[in-house]
């Protein structure tokens, strides 16, 4: 835990209100997330012709519309797509941030102690009896090794030390509710799936298998993203049933005014003045 001084809130200012917002971040590797093969796909598409081929023939779809969603996949899943924008708050990550260097501030000094030790240990081996020739290489490196570390470490303290009483010397980007974040690229692969099953002039449909794993889906449709997911995710991973059912619902009711729109966008930061 943080020391009462770390914790307390300093005095407010006109500028330090003017300073309290939000900004929206993009991140990957989120909590809950599918393994999805991020990758820089530029126009290239997600799937590869094997893929293409397979899936088509299995939904009984024309070539092309699997082609076009192998496109638009990569744009979904490419690295410099941003999808998964999350809030962070200024003042919730400034307080986050002198927690967590509070905690690495204990962390390196428990380090330094037992450096030291170590750094006595060093100091009582030689790699030779007295003026013998033979020599240990590997001790040396190690001797060597601990007094190029010695410096970093201390310094590192130090460092550590001196912004312990700054407010605003980090932030922590975590999002500011965990709970609210959510696997955007997962819902973009599905409205794309949905985008073409409707391209090709089916209904949006689904039915829950009466037995089974709780949520299950069946049909076509249900049937069709999941073989598309399988190939686009790395170890291959089928979307939960229940989760599945809820992104087809919303897909179901999305105004789709243009469902081939471009994915690829840049990273960008919005700010959201509180």
């Amino acid at each position: 835990m943080a020391s009462r001084k770390s914790q307390s809130k300093p005095a407010a200012t006109s500028q330090d209100t003017r300073k309290d917002y939000s900004i929206y971040v993009h991140i990957d590797g989120i909590r809950g997330a599918m393994p999805w093969r991020i990758d820089d796909y530029g126009d290239a598409g997600a799937l590869s012709e094997a893929d293409v081929r397979e899936i088509a023939e299995r939904a009984g779809l024309e070539r092309r519309l699997i082609e076009d969603l192998s496109k638009r996949l990569g744009y979904c899943l490419d690295r410099d797509t941003s999808a998964n924008f999350v809030e962070v708050h200024r003042a919730t990550a400034s307080v986050r941030g002198r927690e967590i260097l509070g905690d690495l501030k204990r962390r390196v000094g428990r380090v330094l102690s037992q450096f030291s030790k170590l750094e006595d240990g060093m100091d009582k081996l030689e790699p030779s009896f007295a003026s013998e020739e033979t020599s240990n290489s590997q001790l040396v490196e190690a001797k060597q090794l601990t007094a190029d570390l010695a410096p970093s470490l201390r310094r590192l303290g130090q460092l550590l030390g001196s912004m312990d009483d700054r407010p605003g010397a980090a932030f922590d980007l975590s999002p500011r509710d965990k709970r609210e974040v959510v696997d955007r690229r997962r819902l973009d692969v599905v409205m794309q799936c949905c985008a073409t099953w409707k391209a090709a002039n089916r209904e949006l449909e689904y039915n829950t298998a009466p037995h089974g794993e709780q949520g299950q889906l069946v049909g076509q449709l249900a049937d069709f993203v999941q073989s598309v997911v399988l190939k686009v995710t790395e170890p291959a991973q089928e979307i939960r049933g229940g989760t599945l059912r809820k992104d087809l619902d919303y897909c179901k009711s999305y105004p789709h005014a243009d469902p081939w729109e471009d994915l690829d966008i840049e990273d960008t930061y919005f700010i959201n003045p509180k």
